[in-house]
């Protein structure tokens, strides 16, 4: 019975590290997908995305598509939804963020990003300095 239970966990965790590397974001007209094997698993309406940054302070729905996505994270925050930051390791995030602004406005062309925010750096004490997008 053990055997048994060791076994489903370590091809479940076999199973994860695989899959990872696997999911895909894409953009159409009216949704920012999620993709695993070209079959969509998590959709956004672009309607619903208010901002996105590279750093978030609350609780995020994570969509990795790499095991060290330290510095390819982008949080999407939607205007509703229970969990409403969204966590996306695309692998050149500026551009996946201009791309998704692009098609959120065109869209919506009185679509505002205010509220976005880029951090410079980490700082070594709690306070974030950071400016806001022109």
């Amino acid at each position: 019975m053990v055997v048994q239970i060791v076994s489903g966990l370590i091809v479940l965790v076999v199973a994860v590290l695989v899959l990872i590397p696997l999911i895909r974001y894409r953009i159409t007209h009216h949704w920012l997908l999620i993709t695993l094997f070209g079959i969509p698993i998590r959709w956004v309406s672009l309607k619903n995305i208010r901002y996105v940054t590279d750093h978030a302070k609350e609780f995020a729905e994570s969509w990795p598509n790499t095991h060290s996505p330290k510095a390819r994270i982008l949080f999407i925050r939607k205007r509703r939804g229970l969990f409403r930051t969204l966590k996306i390791t695309p692998l050149k995030r500026f551009v996946f963020k201009a791309e998704l602004e692009k098609a959120i406005r065109a869209l919506d062309p009185d679509a505002s990003f205010d509220d976005t925010q880029f951090f410079d750096h980490k700082p070594a004490d709690t306070t974030l300095k950071h400016r806001h997008a022109q």
